[in-house]
């Protein structure tokens, strides 16, 4: 059972993955460029957090 405080993390969480997300597919069509290095700490941290979330999803955590 998840308490008041895990459900707020949570829901950051999943804020930071949309951002993250459209950030991401924006940059992908080219309608928003960053530095090489930004992109891929984005990209890398995009999928870290979706691997987060979908765990939290499956119930493992």
């Amino acid at each position: 059972m998840e308490t008041g405080t895990s459900r707020g993390l949570w829901s950051i969480i999943y804020a930071i993955l949309a951002v993250l997300v459209i950030l991401a597919l924006l940059q992908l069509f080219g309608l928003f460029s960053l530095t090489v290095g930004i992109a891929n700490f984005i990209y890398i941290l995009t999928i870290v957090v979706l691997v987060l979330a979908v765990v939290h999803w499956a119930g493992l955590i």
